[in-house]
């Protein structure tokens, strides 16, 4: 990953044209009649056009592409339409799905010519209705009128937001390159995901159905036989394949995320580096305010509420004589903390803070996290399934949310790492999904509301009271505990022992960034001081300068800083130096080092001093930004004499003040 990043904006970069032919064809392969219902070109055209906002790609060629491919794209089905009017009907897809050319048929009737700017914001008909547009006669010169004009909305309306968000992550400082592909991955996956769920309800799922009642159809023909029963028995008609397929497919993907997750744990490389970053990163915004309302929220995910709040259910459904749902019910959540307790005895994984004895001494998976998905998560199948739309959606989300909130408070009171939390709303997803599977074909309407009515009524009434009863205890649990500082001496320090702390920045994504040039053991006022001289100054306050974004006129020494983390701590000093041309700048971050220097009885925290050049962008003609430039100042920005220079292999850094 530490490879992809560098080399995708460096390919984008070197090959413009080139990444304006890709947005070309993918804006054409959303229009064209039958591709366009396969190709996810809209999530892959917004993660290119984020390329924008963080000053990768032109605007413009990225906009005209854009248009003429979503212009070229309509052209050429209008002409499949206008050519093969007369045939259209029976050639494929339409011969098997006629309802394709009546719902485009209708979609054109309501809106006539505007269907073809409506169309290429709608999905499902976005193909389908300029090859309508052409087999019902539209003439051409209309149909142009209505193409050029709607695609001169479409593609800034697709590449704006895109451009917006890329320049929303490139100004968050604080985030590698590495988080940022991760990023517009996610955006695409997710986007991808439901263009595929759309095919799978549309289309995929229609037709497998149909296929098994020819094959089902054909086996009762044969001679009857034990694997012919069998074969019918799988194949039966009566057993709807969209809720295994709707539930089986999310099963398998959360059981490989768990999978994927409990190796990179066991692994304990990257990992644990960027688990611990985003820990302290978490942990460093706390406050008293916070730390009181999530201490709050995290009781609400103790074990003596979720299992109140399951023998409330379980008991109400044994009371209306629903056995088998009360037994899945007991069984899921039983199974969640087996699962969570054999998984921490056989990980072994210390929390960020020591807190609890046995096998809870270990992190993953978080039990709290783990017994509040399967529990939330079986309530959100009685909402989803039980009561009607749109209350059971609205429940069903209020429920994530509170799941959601639970896992936060895991990471922000250092109890667990982010894995941890991770690992247990996986492993609380993949029993909902296990026993929304087992009881696909039961209709819990008839006790859905009332099973939620007791579940929620115990975890509110019970959970309130044991939130705040348990409040002071948790609040002294949960304490911030300071990190140990590890002094040594002076001369060891200088001798060799500065070579055993961080070379470099450490990202979110436990990768090291621009090296580390200066190792001061002194107080950070004295070295803000000493690079004064330098031409160093204070940066502007954040939030007054913040509006100098908006400005394409702003100068270097206007721009607010963005903090950048090192592990996951915010940096205790920050100094810029303009260049003298006005178009970039350096940017210096001190971050505190976890050591500290002995001398003469006193010790100094060692600083960790990290330097890196920035240049001036204008992307969209009307902002300024300081984007990160490739590489890094170097050591040469700090030959200061008044510095000792210390090199060991490749690496040369400056330690202190030289008296």
């Amino acid at each position: 990953m530490s490879q992809i990043a560098p080399a995708f904006t460096a390919f984008i970069e070197q090959h413009a044209n080139l990444a304006a032919l890709i947005v070309f064809l993918l804006a054409a392969s959303e229009s064209l009649v039958v591709v366009g219902a396969f190709i996810p070109g809209t999530a892959i055209l917004l993660g290119l056009s984020a390329m924008i906002g963080m000053g990768h790609l032109p605007l413009w060629s990225v906009l005209i592409a854009a248009a003429l491919g979503a212009i070229a794209g309509d052209a050429f089905s209008w002409w499949v339409g206008h050519r093969w009017r007369d045939r259209i009907a029976g050639l494929w897809p339409f011969s098997r799905h006629p309802r394709l050319i009546a719902d485009g048929q209708s979609f054109f009737a309501r809106h006539g010519g505007k269907s073809i700017l409506i169309a290429r914001f709608t999905p499902g008909v976005r193909a389908i209705v300029p090859v309508v547009a052409g087999a019902s006669g539209m003439p051409a010169g209309r149909f142009f009128a209505a193409n050029i004009g709607s695609a001169l909305v479409w593609a800034p309306a697709h590449v704006l937001p895109g451009a917006l968000a890329g320049l929303g992550l490139g100004l968050a400082g604080h985030l590698s390159a590495r988080l940022l592909v991760l990023a517009l991955g996610l955006i695409v996956a997710v986007v991808a995901a439901l263009v595929f769920l759309r095919l799978l309800l549309r289309w995929l799922l229609p037709a497998a159905d149909g296929l098994r009642a020819r094959t089902a159809a054909r086996l009762r023909t044969l001679p009857a036989t034990p694997w012919r029963r069998a074969a019918l028995a799988v194949l039966s008609p009566d057993d709807d394949l969209r809720p295994l397929i709707l539930l089986g497919l999310p099963l398998v993907l959360v059981a490989l995320a768990l999978a994927g997750l409990a190796e990179e744990v066991a692994d304990r490389a990257g990992l644990a580096r960027a688990d611990a970053a985003l820990s302290r990163a978490v942990t460093g915004l706390r406050s008293e305010p916070g730390d009181e309302a999530m201490a709050f929220v995290t009781n609400l995910g103790d074990a003596p509420v979720i299992m109140a709040a399951t023998a409330a259910a379980v008991l109400w459904l044994l009371i209306r004589r629903r056995w088998h749902l009360a037994a899945g019910v007991a069984v899921a959540m039983g199974l969640s903390t087996a699962f969570a307790t054999a998984m921490k005895v056989a990980f072994a994984i210390p929390r960020p803070t020591a807190l609890y004895e046995g096998a809870q001494v270990f992190g993953f998976p978080s039990g709290h996290a783990t017994g509040a998905a399967t529990l939330f998560g079986l309530l959100i199948w009685f909402a989803w399934r039980g009561l009607p739309q749109p209350w059971g959606g609205r429940l069903a989300g209020l429920l994530a949310v509170l799941v959601a909130l639970i896992a936060a408070s895991r990471v922000y009171l250092a109890a667990h790492w982010p894995s941890d939390v991770a690992g247990g709303v996986l492993l609380g997803a993949g029993l909902t999904l296990i026993f929304a599977l087992a009881f696909r074909r039961t209709d819990p309407t008839p006790v859905a509301g009332s099973t939620l009515g007791a579940a929620l009524a115990v975890f509110a009434g019970f959970g309130l009271w044991h939130a705040a009863a348990t409040l002071p205890e948790a609040l002294a649990r949960y304490a911030p505990v300071a990190a140990p500082v590890q002094a040594i001496p002076r001369a060891d320090w200088l001798a060799a022992g500065w070579a055993t702390l961080p070379a470099g920045r450490i990202d979110l994504m436990g990768e090291t960034e621009e090296p580390v040039v200066l190792q001061w053991a002194d107080d950070p006022v004295a070295l803000r001081d000493l690079l004064a001289a330098e031409g160093w100054r204070a940066p502007p306050p954040f939030f007054s300068s913040i509006g100098s974004i908006l400005s394409p006129a702003s100068g270097p020494e206007a721009l607010p800083v963005l903090p950048r983390l090192n592990d996951g701590a915010y940096p205790v000093l920050t100094l810029i130096r303009p260049a003298r041309d006005g178009a970039s700048r350096e940017v210096l971050r001190v971050f505190a080092s976890g050591h500290a220097v002995e001398t003469a009885g006193k010790t100094g925290q060692i600083l960790l001093v990290a330097v890196e050049g920035e240049s001036l962008q204008r992307p969209l003609g009307l902002l300024t930004i300081a984007v990160a430039e490739d590489g890094t100042a170097g050591s040469a920005a700090l030959a200061i004499p008044q510095l000792i220079r210390a090199t060991s292999g490749d690496r040369t850094v400056f330690l202190g003040p030289a008296s």
